[in-house]
């Protein structure tokens, strides 16, 4: 048994990480130290790893592409970030592995190594090796977008790929995995773009390979640099053009802004298939687009919690609370329905409360947020002060809690940057009986933090 140990990085804290500039296969099977399919034996501990740890994993060679053979067992670590793929027991999965400077082996970060099921692209290269390394090579994938019901996203199967540069045109065909590609070209600079049919937009389109000129990834069809000897990838994800238009209205037809509208289909509802899509602007207007073919129920305020922002519950439309009343909403590939306006058919009593937020020295506070927390109450509701100071906030008739205001924005012009906390009011005591006005909130500002003492420490 050959084994190679990854020197992890344990107790390194996770964070958020973003990649670019991925390799395309050719790229990733040169610059690799291994390359192969392997089966993930079992790893210990047997829970995925989190930011405080790292997780062993043992990998058994079954179609070996780059210095490894079939059956040679390999233990790694997998490191504990954000940025780390980490495998489970059972798995099947297509490994680039690199050598670390302790003479380990590990995975890169942000690269293409993935489960075998999603490796079309790079087996297509790696099972032609050795001929398809000589070879200049221009490949891709062409996806459905699911980012609207959750889920992996399907491969789109007939989609026409056009390839054009160098004084030459040449198209292709994705197959029933969605895949393409197009051989010995010759080098120079190709522009590549898929062709949407009726109903579908592109909405992302992303290239792999160091050898590209690289472009905005929606919006533009990317124009790639290809090499002698070299390949480069280009995936695109397709999304259904649909929309649906309307406004949100008060019982009485006023518009109603900012609150945000869901979609749940018709044969059933979970965390997955309702989505939020957009909400409402200064007219109440609202658009959501790029709705999957389907019949729906269109609803705002989804979790049907209510406040003084918001004074009722969930309503479907075109204005019911009760579920069994809501019209259905048939959007079929193209459509762009528009007039879809719901109608609130009842607020709740409110009350209104008007005052000023203001420094110690009774300067305006202009941007503070005001914020009610109401005893017993999940969403607090809150208003931001005007040029003057000024705020008005809504509340449920008969809500009682505390009105309190805090500032980031001029604490930091003081402290030059620095920052020692917002600064706040003293909590004020209200209960929403009746309408009031005069209400002044006044900031107590910290003391700034000593810079000096901030960088020794």
């Amino acid at each position: 048994m050959r084994r190679a140990v990854l020197f992890g990085l344990a107790g390194v804290s996770a964070w958020a990480c973003s990649c670019s500039g991925w390799p395309s296969a050719h790229e990733a099977w040169r610059n690799s130290k291994k390359v192969f399919t392997g089966e993930v034996i079992k790893t210990d501990p047997a829970k995925i790893s989190d930011s405080d740890g790292d997780t062993t994993a043992w990998l058994r060679v079954v179609e070996p592409f780059k210095g490894t053979k079939a059956g040679e067992i390999y233990e790694i670590g997998q490191g504990g970030t954000s940025c780390d793929w980490n495998t489970r027991a059972g798995q099947k999965v297509l490994f680039y592995l690199i050598e670390t400077e302790e003479g380990g082996l590990r995975m890169p970060r942000c690269h293409r190594s993935t489960e075998v099921s999603d490796a079309t692209d790079d087996l297509a290269f790696l099972r032609a090796l050795p001929h398809s390394a000589s070879r200049t090579r221009i490949s891709g994938l062409v996806f459905r977008s699911r980012r609207t019901t959750g889920g992996p996203e399907p491969r789109m199967n007939g989609i026409q790929i056009s390839i054009e540069g160098e004084g030459l045109l040449r198209s292709a065909t994705t197959n029933g995995e969605g895949f393409f590609e197009l051989l010995d070209l010759p080098p120079g600079t190709y522009r590549v773009s898929a062709a949407a049919p009726k109903g579908w937009r592109i909405e992302f389109r992303y290239v792999m390979g160091s050898s590209i000129q690289r472009q905005a990834t929606s919006g533009t069809d990317p124009a790639v640099g290809l090499g002698a000897k070299t390949g480069v990838s280009v995936n695109f994800t397709l999304v259904e053009d649909t929309s649906i238009g309307g406004r949100v209205v008060s019982p009485e037809g006023q518009p109603i802004a900012g609150v945000c509208l869901d979609l749940a289909p018709v044969d059933g509802e979970n965390a997955q298939a309702a989505q939020s899509f957009g909400c409402t602007d200064a007219d109440g207007r609202y658009q959501l687009r790029e709705v999957p073919v389907g019949a729906y129920l269109v609803s705002v305020n989804r979790m049907g919690s209510v406040s003084g922002k918001r004074p009722f519950g969930r309503i479907f439309y075109p204005g019911t609370a009760r579920r069994q009343e809501a019209g259905v909403v048939q959007v079929d590939l193209g459509a762009k329905l528009t007039g879809m306006d719901i109608r609130i058919p009842g607020f709740e009593p409110t009350v209104i409360l008007r005052g000023r937020v203001v420094f110690r020295e009774r300067s305006p506070a202009p941007r503070a947020n005001v914020k009610f927390r109401g005893t017993g109450s999940t969403e607090p509701d809150g208003a931001t002060a005007a040029a003057d100071g000024s705020f008005t906030i809504s509340l449920l008739r008969g809500a009682s809690g505390e009105l309190v205001a805090e500032d980031f924005s001029a604490i930091r012009v003081r402290c030059r940057g620095l920052m020692p906390g917002p600064a706040t009011s003293h909590p004020l005591i209200v209960t929403a009986a009746a309408n009031r006005d005069g209400i002044e909130l006044r900031l107590q500002s910290q003391p700034c933090p000593d810079s000096r003492r901030l960088n020794r420490e």
